[in-house]
């Protein structure tokens, strides 16, 4: 539990925490949703339904999760933003219903101060718009649109139980999130190390372990790992199939094609090289090669 932070460094530390408290109600929902929750909670007091109360409640209870709740999971308080949406898609229907009375009863004084805060939330709805609409071209979009014939390679060298390393950046600019879409969605096959953000949500490494692992992995995919950090590869992460493709910086400074850990298993000219872990000392179990 932690209330969440609306005040910034203008207000002094002694007495910032205590006063985000009322700030979230009067302040953040104010400002983010000035239409919804000023109109909506209004509405909420004044409306005779019997099923106003109960409705009331269900959306004080949402809103109090944005409020007080943080997820501890991930870096993003996942948990906090989503708590929020039956207690404003409540209060939509509150403020609607309580313009509708206005309307209905010609108080224009009602009429008027929805208006104005409706149009206090028209700039960033046409923004949210726009970009919903329009979206946004990603440079990484061709690459996964061919990414499906690179992973039937990959699955050709690897068996369901083997797993494999490609580069945790690889499509990184094809979601606002840096995450490693490609391998999750295409692959079919167990990642020795899949990116920090999907092993910050899905594994148990602690902070010190995930950023050392996503160093190592860097270094390796960017060219400028060392023979020991390919031992470690294998040693540490089990991994015994290893994809490269033009956009690593590996490709030009292929460090596995100078390791007696990996050897060369396929290569499709100017779009992926696939290594697999059969070096001395290596005992793998993977398929027949093709």
């Amino acid at each position: 539990i932690s209330p969440f932070a609306v005040l910034g460094p203008a207000v002094p530390d002694d007495w910032r925490g205590l006063l985000d408290l009322p700030a979230y109600w009067l302040v953040l929902l104010a400002i983010e949703f000035p239409a919804v929750w000023i109109i909506g909670a209004l509405a909420a007091f004044r409306l005779k339904n019997p099923l106003a109360p109960a409705l009331s409640a269900a959306a004080f209870a949402s809103l109090c999760g944005g409020w007080l709740l943080v997820s501890t999971v991930g870096e993003n308080n996942d948990l906090g933003w989503r708590a929020v949406l039956p207690g404003l898609l409540i209060l939509t229907a509150f403020a609607g219903a309580g313009f509708a009375r206005c309307l209905a009863r010609r108080r224009m004084a009602g009429i008027a101060g929805a208006l104005v805060l409706a149009c206090l939330a028209v700039p960033d709805g046409l923004v949210l718009l726009r970009n919903n609409s329009a979206g946004e071209l990603s440079p990484d979009g061709a690459r996964f649109r061919d990414a499906p014939a690179m992973w039937a390679a990959v699955r050709s060298h690897a068996t369901p139980q083997e797993r494999i390393a490609n580069n945790p950046a690889m499509t990184r600019t094809l979601a606002p999130w840096p995450v490693n879409l490609s391998w999750a969605l295409l692959a079919d096959r167990r990642s020795c190390f899949a990116g920090n953000e999907l092993t910050l949500a899905f594994a148990t490494l602690p902070a010190d372990a995930r950023a050392r692992a996503a160093d190592l992995f860097e270094r390796v995919f960017t060219g400028t790992g060392s023979p020991d950090d390919l031992t470690a590869l294998v040693r540490d992460f089990d991994c015994k199939v290893v994809v490269l493709t033009p956009q690593d910086g590996a490709w030009s400074h292929d460090p596995f094609a100078r390791s007696t850990l990996f050897t060369l298993a396929e290569e499709d000219a100017g779009r992926w090289r696939i290594y697999r872990a059969d070096g001395p000392g290596i005992t793998s179990a993977g398929p027949a090669r093709p």
